[in-house]
């Protein structure tokens, strides 16, 4: 919702003054058709990849800091929002808690999250899983891809002219 390059900027300038936390890579903008609740306006999705000495849940609650400081409210599951941030990997971590699970459910099969997150990390494995994230990104070449496109190319975080 709202100015949805500015939203994403400064979701990354509140990441890269986090304490404990560095931005390694930040992949392309992308712009996605909305998923499962269908009734609003188009995504932009981006992947980060940080080194941190926090713990996952320390950057969960970092992550829902900031998500709140940009105004995020769920008003319909799924629904319209200033911003969403996910944790997708935290090393080989696998973990299930209430409120965390990693890797994230949807991570190896959402096109949304593994175009950007293979465009940063082309030689990556699909933690914990046996086969290459990229062998899944084949795949995905060969699928129509309509719904996703390129809007900003790396560097839009910085907030220059695009």
């Amino acid at each position: 919702m709202g100015n949805r390059l500015a939203f994403c900027q400064k979701a990354i300038s509140a990441l890269k003054k986090t304490a404990d936390v560095q931005i390694v890579s930040v992949s392309s903008l992308y712009e996605t058709d909305p998923v499962d609740f269908l009734n609003q306006d188009k995504f932009l999705n981006a992947v980060a990849q940080l080194k941190t000495s926090l713990t996952p849940h320390g950057l969960l609650k970092q992550c829902q800091k900031i998500e709140r400081s940009l105004g995020k409210e769920i008003k319909v599951s799924k629904g319209p929002r200033t911003i969403d941030l996910d944790l997708l990997f935290y090393d080989a971590l696998v973990l299930t808690a209430p409120d965390l699970v990693l890797p994230h459910p949807g991570a190896v099969s959402r096109d949304f999250v593994l175009i950007p997150f293979l465009e940063i990390t082309p030689e990556t494995t699909s933690f914990p899983f046996p086969q290459p994230l990229k062998n899944r990104f084949t795949a995905l070449r060969n699928k129509n891809l309509k719904h996703i496109q390129k809007r900003y190319p790396p560097g839009w975080e910085k907030g220059s002219k695009l």
